[in-house]
């Protein structure tokens, strides 16, 4: 199953933040929050996670398509963000991101356009420009006799500094290149992060932590995967277990687990 990218509704209410928050009316397009901004999320696992859901837990969008089969072209807008906060709280949507595409899910299907799966639109580019900044852009000079108030700019009589007052420009460069190099480091793991490279179990825990969400525990998870997969682990439950943990933290998806409780 693929998700489908469809263009954008006409139809689109205001931001979920305005429901959680009335006081403060920002559109669907909301600022990026702090938190959302200091951390760096797995959005292809996200994606992944879309698709795991249609699979292995088809009741999730099934009873936000009901919700807006049974008051589409009927109901207000106003009306339909009470209803769909309500959907939130009964169906334990807390994170925002989720919140934010389940919001902009059912703006399709408030339209009667039911082909689309999921709608997707993240808030900040999933890639973003390399942008580094750098600090003390010249050579460092120390205060020497030459630097004379009367005779104009001290920046321009800096060319002029004997060079024990100067910074080696070889150290110069050294402090530029370490600054670069930082930063890219940085944007090269956030890109790593976000796109789950080096992660080729990322369908598995998707798949995994779709049917975890749906109630079933890891046992039974364990018990009903092909055990072909399962040869490699020790102790299966408690691998199936941590695996959807971190795969849950990498996505930014509050879940409850269970560890042993078998779900029919």
């Amino acid at each position: 199953m693929e998700l489908n990218w469809a263009a954008k509704p006409e139809f689109f209410p205001e931001s979920i933040y305005q429901i959680a928050s009335p006081s403060e009316p920002i559109g669907l397009m909301r600022p990026i929050s702090s938190e959302e901004n200091s951390k760096t999320y797995n959005e292809l696992g996200r994606c992944e996670f879309l698709v795991a859901l249609k699979a292995h837990f088809p009741q999730f969008g099934d009873s936000l398509k009901m919700l807006v089969l049974e008051h589409y072209q009927q109901c207000s807008r106003e009306d339909f963000l009470k209803l769909f906060n309500h959907w939130c709280t009964s169906a334990n949507v807390v994170d925002v991101w989720l919140r934010d595409l389940c919001l902009q899910t059912a703006c399709f299907w408030f339209e009667g356009r039911f082909s689309v799966v999921w709608a997707y639109y993240p808030n900040d580019p999933v890639i973003q420009y390399f942008r580094p900044v750098f600090s003390d852009l010249r050579p460092y000079v120390k205060p020497h006799p030459k630097m004379k108030d009367d005779l104009g700019s001290g920046r321009f009589w800096d060319a002029f500094a004997p060079p024990e007052y100067r910074e080696d420009l070889d150290d110069f460069e050294r402090r530029m290149q370490a600054q670069f190099s930082k930063q890219l480091r940085r944007y090269t793991r956030s890109i790593k992060a976000r796109l789950a490279i080096n992660k080729p179990q990322t369908t598995t825990h998707a798949a995994w932590t779709a049917l975890m969400m749906s109630g079933r525990s890891a046992g039974w998870v364990w018990r009903n995967w092909p055990q072909a997969e399962m040869r490699k682990y020790s102790e299966p439950e408690r691998a199936i277990y941590h695996a959807v943990k971190r795969f849950a933290r990498e996505i930014g998806l509050t879940l409850q687990l269970s560890r042993t409780k078998s779900a029919a």
